[in-house]
């Protein structure tokens, strides 16, 4: 911009107009024009209090030497001397709060319409601009600390001050009590620009602890007080200075003078004042934290800067102090609880009939063992308890008693309930052994009791030599009451199971009279109710020898006059004159019983052919029916391969009625099996095996598909001799479980694509996991077990992140065995084991809580129930044959 020179006081567009007159009143030239003055640039629009504003505007133009001044400019803002300059253009600069007048703080705000003009005493040119004064903001941080340890200092930003030497130890006591070693940590402060002044900051360190007692005098009750939990002590836990300490020291060896430190009302050191010099805008206060005996948990203090007693910075926009968060992690000794297998979950037996602890027959008691790591002088203890969170029993509910080879003449406190294990000078490693009491119902949940057993941090707070908890929960244990086999004397075969949501179990199956069933039994094997039967008592066919009834559970929430309401219900499937049957029941909200959920509660569906029912599925994000088995026929709009094909449905409730939606055929032209379905993937999924090619795949054997669309069907198989009889989706895995001869195991072509390979061997079980497209992620092949060779694989489960997997061996027993995707796995996630008792066929398997495997069998003593833990422990002695 440009203007011929008038008085300052004209305004930047009079200026402009004048400019305008003056090259009328110029005539016409044959030679071109000076430029006129003309400013370059465009200078910060924020400045800081105590912190230098420059800035060197650019000018051009003009017939002579450049003039320049500033209108509308705040005090503290002012150009150099302009005469006898060499070369054009203008340096401005100013200190906000310092330069025209010291006005501090005074000086904050925004500033518009500033203009910096140059002439050459005849033109000139202006440039308009706004400054915002802000405060310069102090930020102090610190990293994590731990007892026993000093922290490495993070990289310096900018100009700082020196950086402290941490490695010296210190020592620190409060009134009478002995001194204990310190460690030095930090924390930083920064001022977001380089000031002009010395800022000097007071410091103070500060915490929730809250107690009447003393210091160096604090009783149990104010360290277990829940308000308490979790803070630190300033004077017993975190000081500025210790009072055995001396002055730290920089790298070279020289005294911070950089800070002081100052007693507060305690009588021991815990502010002072920290001061950075002009230009520095990093610096550090030295504290120290005190290497205690006490185990607890990380602790949180405070460190506060309270006031800037020197210099121009602010504590927060409203300089009113600021503070940072100082975590104190714990360094003693840490303990962890594990089974005799390494894991941390179990369940125990308890007897229904036995409630004193002095019994003969008291329950069962179980092993476990407790390991200490971390380092540590002479004895250590370790108080435990259960959790508050997720516990359903009390610690007077269970017993735990200390081997006492263990404690190497040492006496334990033998009263119940103590449940404090101690770990003698050098021993690591303890052994205990708990058992757990009778229980009884409640309103609110049949469940088996749990125990999550963790540190007793309230009973062990301000007590030296205590371990600490390797985890916020130790072990869980769970406590089952069915401690036999349930079994059935009145002529009921059951043919599927499950678990409801409160731990009971449901049992389908067909009774004596040949009325299809479903029975409910609580957590002590005992029925619950009446028995619930099917197609309204209605005789099942001539063929009921061979009706199988599969059952599945599930919730729905229907929403009626905007309110939301979640009911459980049950599906049953079954096959009944050639066509298949879904029937919907649901549970009444204050009997708990059964009962149909609408008249048209039954719906007959089927093919062409004869269809049979072998699994049935509740899909929980639509709250629809699925159904798989086999037809020889053809559904609607599709057509037979050959043989027996496998078939997907899914049934949909439309008002008060159940349709027929959608249904998938696949098959070869041979004979198909279904070997499992699963609604645990966004769409139902289908395990079957064929004798010949399906859906034109190229293999044979092993298959799987999803959704009842035309979709792709993955064939696993190497040839006809593979067999598949399970199949499940879980962890977002899709795995077949069977038998075949070969050995399995997973190739990597490259990355995110697999090959599963096979290498001819002797007949052995084989879990194999594929992604839900068919690409191979898992395989195990499970060859002999306590020198059985495997006869077959028959069913399997999800257990955790594992699959339990049972079958027969050579010679007619029942195998259980875990297997894991773990690289290095424990053994309590991979083991396989021999059932002793004969003759067991495993019909089905259903995993309870992570806490019991839950098996149907067929054995020499019948159909029965058993329970096994999840380290493959029969929790259910096997019965008497009938």
């Amino acid at each position: 911009m440009r203007a011929d020179l008038f008085s300052r006081t004209f305004s930047t567009g009079r200026l402009a107009g004048l400019a305008l007159v003056a090259l009328a009143a110029a005539g016409c030239k044959t030679e071109k024009d000076p430029d006129d003055p003309t400013l370059l640039g465009a200078p910060p629009t924020t400045a800081y209090i105590g912190v230098e504003y420059y800035y060197n505007w650019g000018a051009y133009g003009g017939e002579g030497i450049l003039d320049y001044s500033l209108t509308n400019a705040p005090a503290w803002l002012a150009l150099e001397d302009t005469s006898n300059k060499a070369r054009q253009g203008v340096i401005m600069r100013g200190v906000p709060g310092l330069t025209g007048g010291e006005r501090g703080l005074d000086d904050l705000g925004k500033t518009e319409d500033i203009d910096i003009v140059t002439t050459d005493g005849r033109m000139a040119g202006f440039q308009p601009f706004d400054i915002e004064v802000k405060h310069n903001l102090v930020s102090v941080e610190a990293p994590e600390f731990t007892e026993g340890e000093s922290p490495e200092i993070s990289a310096p930003r900018g100009e700082h001050c020196a950086l402290p030497e941490l490695e010296p130890e210190g020592a620190h006591s409060v009134s009478e009590t002995a001194a204990q070693p310190t460690r030095r940590v930090y924390a930083k402060v920064r001022l977001e620009r380089p000031s002009v002044t010395r800022v000097s900051i007071a410091f103070q360190l500060e915490s929730d602890f809250t107690c009447e007692d003393p210091v160096g005098a604090i009783s149990r009750e104010c360290h277990s007080a829940d308000s308490n939990m979790g803070r630190a002590i300033v004077g017993q836990d975190i000081v500025a200075l210790g009072s055995g300490s001396d002055h730290p020291v920089d790298e070279e060896g020289n005294e911070l003078g950089y800070v002081t430190y100052q007693e507060g009302p305690e009588g021991f050191y815990d502010r002072g004042v920290v001061t950075l010099e002009p230009g520095i805008s990093e610096c550090y206060i030295p504290l120290e934290v005190i290497d205690d005996k006490v185990a607890e948990p990380t602790e949180q203090a405070r460190l506060a800067l309270t006031e800037v007693r020197q210099g121009l910075a602010s504590l927060g926009n409203n300089n009113a102090g600021i503070s940072t968060n100082l975590a104190i992690a714990d360094n003693e000794p840490m303990v962890a609880l594990r089974t005799l297998n390494g894991g941390t979950r179990d369940t125990l037996n308890v007897d229904p009939e036995v409630t004193d602890v002095t019994s003969a027959g008291y329950n069962e008691e179980q092993v476990y063992a407790a390991i200490l790591t971390g380092e540590r002088e002479g004895q250590v203890n370790v108080k435990l308890t259960v959790s508050e969170q997720g516990s359903t029993v009390g610690t007077g509910d269970f017993v735990i008693v200390q081997a006492p080879e263990t404690l190497q003449g040492l006496t334990l406190d033998p009263e119940p309930g103590a449940n404090e294990l101690v770990f003698p000078a050098g021993v690591n490693e303890v052994q205990f052994s708990i058992t757990a009491k009778d229980y009884a119902d409640t309103a609110e949940s049949l469940h088996d009791r749990l125990a999550i057993l963790v540190v007793d941090v309230k009973g062990q707070a301000g007590l030296e030599n205590f371990a600490r908890g390797e985890s916020d929960e130790l072990m869980t244990l769970s406590f089952n009451r069915q401690i036999t086999p349930l079994t059935w004397t009145d002529g009921f075969v059951p043919t599927d199971m499950a678990t409801g949501s409160q731990g009971e179990l449901y049992v389908a199956g067909r009774g004596s009279d040949d009325v299809l069933q479903v029975r409910i039994y609580d957590q002590k094997g005992a029925q619950s109710g009446s028995t619930l039967e099917l197609n309204a008592g209605a005789t099942a066919t001539a063929a009921a020898t061979e009706v199988e009834v599969y059952l599945a559970l599930g919730k729905r929430t229907e929403r009626v006059d905007g309110r939301s309401t979640t009911y459980e219900e049950l599906v049953v499937a079954y096959s009944d004159a050639g066509q298949a049957v879904v029937e919907l029941y649901r549970k009444d909200g204050d009997t708990g019983a059964y009962g149909p959920v609408f008249d048209n509660y039954r719906l007959a569906f089927g093919s062409s052919g004869n269809d049979a029912v072998k699994r049935v599925g509740y899909q929980g994000t639509n709250a629809e029916l699925v159904v798989a088995g086999e037809s020889d026929g053809a559904w609607g709009g599709q057509s037979n391969s050959g043989g027996i094909d496998t078939f997907l449905a899914v049934v949909e409730t439309i008002g008060e009625e159940l349709k027929l939606k959608e249904v998938r055929q696949e098959g070869s032209t041979g004979n198909d099996r279904v070997a499992g379905a699963s609604t645990e993937f966004s769409t139902p999924m289908l395990f079957g095996y064929a004798p010949g090619v399906v859906d034109g795949n190229g293999a044979v054997g092993p298959f799987f598909y999803s959704g009842t669309a035309d979709g792709a069907v993955y064939g696993i198989g190497g040839d006809a001799s593979e067999q598949l009889r399970h199949g499940l989706y879980a962890n977002s895995t899709a795995w077949l479980i069977g038998d075949g001869p070969w050995s399995y195991s997973v190739t990597e072509v490259e990355e995110g694509d697999n090959e599963l390979e096979r290498t001819t061997g002797a007949t052995a079980g084989f879990v194999l996991g594929f992604t839900s497209t068919g690409v191979p992620k898992a395989a195990f092949t499970l060859a002999s077990v306590a020198d059985a060779a495997v006869n077959s694989l028959d069913k399997g489960v999800a257990l955790a992140s594992d699959v339990i997997a049972a079958g027969t061996l050579d010679g007619g027993q029942g195998l259980l065995a875990r297997v894991t995707t773990q690289k290095e796995p424990e053994l309590y996630q991979s083991w396989q084991k021999a059932l002793a008792e004969p003759g067991v066929q495993f019909l089905g398997l259903g995993n309870y809580r992570d806490d019991e495997i839950v098996a149907l069998v067929n054995s020499d003593a019948g159909h029965q129930i058993l329970l096994f833990s999840p380290e493959g422990r029969l929790l259910t002695a096997p019965a008497d044959n009938p």
